[in-house]
């Protein structure tokens, strides 16, 4: 058997958790358990999930310094439109790439020429100081313009695992994180949330009603 295809099928599981654990998932340990899933997959040196939630992005890791995901919070604010005194070119323009093509695997080639990746302020704020320095990784956006993201970052633009097979393995994850996407915003927290916040109004119209 091919040595990569065991790495992948566990990662695949693990996109999938959402679909076996419906409400009973917990999101943050959904995304550290994909980064560690992922990783093995891209043999990169540090992956982060990116969670979109009702009040902003989310970012786990299993393998990355924590301060990693505080200054990609902060950085990713202004791309989604969450704190407009932060924009950042580089990242409303790869999201718009991601979001054109719809779910999938992306290279950092496709997103932004390189020059204009290591001007922008995100990239020196957020991930060169931290070696997160080159990126592929796979996507599913959605239609409000946010996306779920599963980013592997390599130090070194020769490193082993960057790589166009890389990408290819990567791609075969894709419709695993699809249904996992699907399955989380239909059973997870903030689905949960909605369907009480809707019960909750219910409850008291029926009870205005009633009086």
């Amino acid at each position: 058997m091919d040595p990569r295809i065991a790495p992948v099928l566990a990662a695949q599981r693990a996109l999938l958790a959402p679909v076996a654990f419906g409400g009973g998932l917990d999101g943050a340990e959904w995304a550290v358990d994909v980064t560690r899933a992922v990783r093995a997959v891209a043999g990169c040196d540090h992956t982060l999930f990116l969670l979109p939630t009702e009040g902003a992005l989310r970012v786990y890791s299993a393998d990355t310094d924590p301060a990693v995901g505080r200054a990609f919070e902060a950085a990713a604010a202004g791309a989604w439109g969450e704190d407009p005194t932060r924009p950042d070119d580089l990242l409303s323009a790869a999201a718009g790439v991601r979001q054109r093509a719809g779910a999938g695997a992306y290279h950092e080639r496709d997103l932004a020429p390189r020059a204009a990746v290591e001007r922008s302020p995100f990239f020196q704020e957020a991930l060169a100081p931290y070696g997160l320095r080159h990126v592929m990784g796979i996507a599913v956006p959605l239609p409000d313009g946010r996306e779920f993201s599963v980013a592997a970052f390599y130090e070194r633009p020769d490193a082993a695992g960057f790589t166009d097979a890389t990408l290819a393995d990567l791609s075969l994850l894709v419709p695993a994180f699809d249904a996992g996407v699907r399955a989380y915003l239909r059973y997870g927290p903030e689905a949960t949330a909605r369907r009480s916040g809707f019960t909750a109004a219910v409850d008291a119209l029926g009870t205005a009603t009633l009086v």
